[in-house]
This record gives structure tokens, sequence and C-alpha cells, in this order.
């Protein structure tokens, strides 16, 4: 009998969830929405960092400062350490359809870095709006 589960990293994924795509491997919803999440809320905040950077003197409400700058990166972080195990599926396809990529993340990151990064995400979010909050 022929075995319908896909070998993604080294997670099975049950064909239900599987999408094609056009390198021949499949995706799950999850696996997307959880890639393409971060990656938009990093986008997100990169802009809300630039607008800071432009309006910081008109507008002087160091609470809104504090929530608008310090959300994305938590929502970031938060993404992280809810689908690591999604991410880490995400990065091993995408390191082997792109070499440059093996080279910048050796080989691939694994589940417990991402968890890692969404903490100290997380974690930095929260200083960075305390900081604003608190005024340094």
């Amino acid at each position: 009998m022929v075995s319908t589960r896909l070998r993604v990293s080294k997670y099975e994924v049950p064909p239900p969830l599987l999408q094609p795509v056009a390198s021949g491997k499949s995706v799950s919803h999850l696996d997307r929405f959880a890639w393409r999440g971060y990656w938009w809320t990093i986008a997100g905040w990169l802009v809300v960092l630039v607008l800071y950077l432009a309006l910081r003197q008109s507008v002087e409400n160091k609470l809104l400062w504090g929530i608008v700058l310090s959300l994305p990166l938590f929502l970031a972080g938060l993404n992280l350490v809810l689908f690591s195990a999604s991410h880490e599926q995400a990065c091993a396809r995408e390191v082997a359809q792109h070499r440059w990529l093996r080279v910048v993340t050796m080989g691939g990151y694994s589940r417990r870095t991402f968890l890692v990064t969404g903490l100290v995400a997380v974690a930095m979010s929260i200083l960075l709006g305390v900081s604003f909050v608190g005024g340094r």
C-alpha cells in the first residue's frame, strides 16, 4: 500500500491540509498563513518605524508611539512562538529552493530557533513599549 502522506522536513502533513505549488511540493494553509503573516508584520513594523522617524516631533503622545511601535514586533514574535513548527517547514522548503538562502541560514533553522527568536521579539517589544511610556 502506498502512503498518501508527504514528508516535509521531519514532519508529516496529512493530505487534506495540502495544496500543490509550482515546485512539486505541497504547502498547508497554516504554513502559508504563518509565513506570510510573519513577513507582513515585519513589513508593518518597518513602515511604523519610518512613520515614527518622520512624525515624532509632531505627535508627542508617548503611549501612542509605545503601542504603535511595539505592537507589530510583538505580533511577529507571537507568530514565531505559536507557529514555530510551520516556520521550520516553510524555511526548509525555501532553503531547498534557493541556494543562497542555504548559505545564509546554514542549512535552515530549527523549530527551537524560531521559538527562541519569537520569545526574544516578544520581550524586546515589551521593553520597547515600556521604555516609550516610561520616557526613556
